[in-house]
């Protein structure tokens, strides 16, 4: 089953290049778009809403425990 649109938050980096390749080669997402902030994670899906654009996540991996804005 391939998704079109994940997003990956999470604020280490090798978690992130790990996970995004596994996605990708994997054929299990045909984009991913990776964030080390999850402020910035809610930006971009706050435009995606505002623009109504047919690219919104299917699944959102969000890691809880992270600094500044966390998952919570």
């Amino acid at each position: 089953m391939c998704m079109k649109h994940i997003f990956l938050i999470d604020d280490d980096i090798i978690f992130n290049q790990m996970h995004s390749g596994h996605f990708e080669k994997g054929n299990f997402a045909e984009k991913v778009s990776v964030f080390a902030d999850s402020s910035l994670a809610f930006e971009e899906l706050k435009l995606l809403l505002d623009s109504e654009s047919q690219n919104l996540p299917d699944v959102i991996f969000l890691d809880i425990n992270m600094p500044v804005t966390d998952g919570w």
